[in-house]
């Protein structure tokens, strides 16, 4: 099977009542999107995250609510593999690709919130190139193989020490 871009997309507001539908599936196993959903309307300003689309053509088949953890939602192994393909967390770390080519990390250890990405801190590189390598890796697995550990990330560089202003 080969996967297109369009299989995969951000989903918002008009895609409320096709999302409804696939939760509806399982409204138990899916009270958690099936809140969200109806609360923020699928507005990521509400939202905290993202909510993605899997399409099966023009159907949406799946979902995946992407924020603190990810919660697919009716999600096939062909879905799994797109919503694998756009993220990858560890115990401290979350990075995540969108849709837009955007990119963020948080360290949750220091951010359980996620409320400011370490994208940028020049101090994360080498915890940033180990996940995507990772992530690239897992694009191309598929059933066990994928669920193993990946290995610890190694740690951010140290903070640069202030130096002392000399009279």
């Amino acid at each position: 099977m080969v996967r297109t871009s369009q299989s995969l997309r951000v989903l918002g507001p008009s895609d409320v009542a096709a999302g409804l539908e696939v939760i509806g599936t399982d409204p138990v196993v899916n009270v958690f999107a099936d809140y969200r959903t109806r609360i923020t309307q699928l507005d990521p300003r509400w939202l905290g995250g993202e909510m993605w689309g899997y399409f099966d053509g023009d159907r949406l088949a799946s979902m995946c609510h992407v924020g603190a953890n990810l919660v697919p939602v009716n999600a096939s192994p062909e879905a799994c593999d797109a919503f694998v393909d756009r993220a990858i967390r560890t115990g401290r770390y979350l990075l995540t690709k969108y849709s837009d080519g955007g990119r963020e990390m948080y360290d949750i250890s220091k951010d359980p919130l996620m409320l400011d990405s370490v994208w940028k801190n020049g101090r994360y590189a080498p915890v940033k190139k180990f996940l995507l390598k990772k992530l690239a890796k897992l694009v191309h697995c598929s059933g066990a193989a994928c669920d193993r550990e990946i290995g610890k990330p190694p740690k951010p560089l140290a903070k640069p020490k202030k130096q002392r202003a000399r009279p």
